[in-house]
């Protein structure tokens, strides 16, 4: 019953603005951390695929796709044969499979390049939305910060983060003690 409910509400549903918000999400979940990034990454792609396969639309496979897909077979092959390397920062009963899923979990990048180049090929992703998401948020971290330097906190109420080595102060704004501003 659910899915015969989902399937009458799917044709009234506009899957590419739904795509290009989650697409406009990126610069947020960046500053969010690398869980949010992955999330993101994720549900863009399912999104993605499913306009894709509910269109009909062909793959794109031009060359900067296979020169990115070879890449991340090397990364996956390299990391996954890491372990032999080094042993002391390991669990030995678990670390295959932790290095073989974490080799597998690279391959979403080039489901994301391809489902990025598909809709980009029938006009379906506005980057002029994605441009002004990364300039507000930008414009957001930024102003954080120029605020954090003169007041001495930034908008949350976070100070500025003394280095433990030698006590400096810098201006990290929302990302706390993770010295990335």
């Amino acid at each position: 019953y659910l899915v015969q409910m989902f399937l009458k509400v799917i044709p009234k549903f506009n899957s590419s603005i739904f795509f290009n918000f989650f697409l406009c999400l990126i610069p947020f979940s960046m500053i969010l951390g690398n869980t949010a990034i992955n999330i993101n990454t994720l549900l863009i792609c399912f999104i993605g695929l499913f306009i894709i396969f509910k269109n009909n639309l062909k793959f794109e496979f031009n060359i900067v796709t296979k020169i990115v897909f070879i890449f991340l077979i090397t990364t996956a092959i390299a990391s996954f044969m890491s372990i032999g390397f080094d042993l002391t920062s390991y669990n030995k009963s678990n670390s295959y499979f932790e290095n073989l899923i974490k080799s597998l979990l690279f391959f979403r990048w080039i489901l994301f390049l391809m489902v990025i180049q598909t809709l980009n090929k029938y006009n379906l992703v506005n980057f002029n939305y994605l441009l002004y998401s990364f300039s507000f948020f930008g414009l957001i971290v930024s102003i954080d910060i120029v605020f954090q330097n003169f007041i001495g906190f930034n908008l949350f109420g976070l100070p500025k983060y003394i280095t433990p080595l030698h006590g400096h102060e810098l201006n990290t704004g929302f990302f706390g003690d993770e010295i990335m501003a």
